[in-house]
């Protein structure tokens, strides 16, 4: 099946379910489907993630996927050790509340406080740049 076709129908079968029902369901659904993604790590990233993690920068991740996905796809791209905690679309439907989240587990992580104006928001979405 193509990707497009893939996506309309995993469309179509998640407006079926709600709350975490839908969620369970695009995890499930999603494992099904991470051996056949394609992952690339861009040149250069690598370097600077070891580079920051040398200077003690805190790094975490914020993403929309699911949870499950989302460390899947950074452990099998090698990544998963940078980052200690994070926030997924799994948690909420509101981006913005991602923040808040990734900030409170932040501080169970790493066992220190933290701002939200401690954090730097690096995406690649125009939902990325709102939150």
């Amino acid at each position: 099946m193509d990707k497009l076709a893939d996506s309309v129908q995993l469309l179509k079968w998640k407006n079926h379910f709600a709350g975490k029902e839908k969620i369970k369901f695009v995890e499930d659904y999603a494992r099904q489907k991470e051996k056949k993604i394609q992952l690339e790590i861009l040149p250069g990233v690598i370097s600077l993630l070891e580079k920051l993690k040398e200077k003690s920068v805190p790094m975490g991740i914020l993403s929309g996927n699911v949870e499950g996905l989302a460390w899947s796809k950074l452990k099998a791209t090698g990544l998963k050790d940078f980052f200690p905690f994070g926030a997924f679309g799994s948690h909420t439907y509101v981006r913005k509340d991602l923040v808040e989240l990734a900030r409170q587990n932040a501080t169970k992580a790493l066992g220190q406080e933290f701002d939200k104006e401690d954090f730097i928001i690096v995406g690649d979405t125009p939902k990325d740049i709102e939150c």
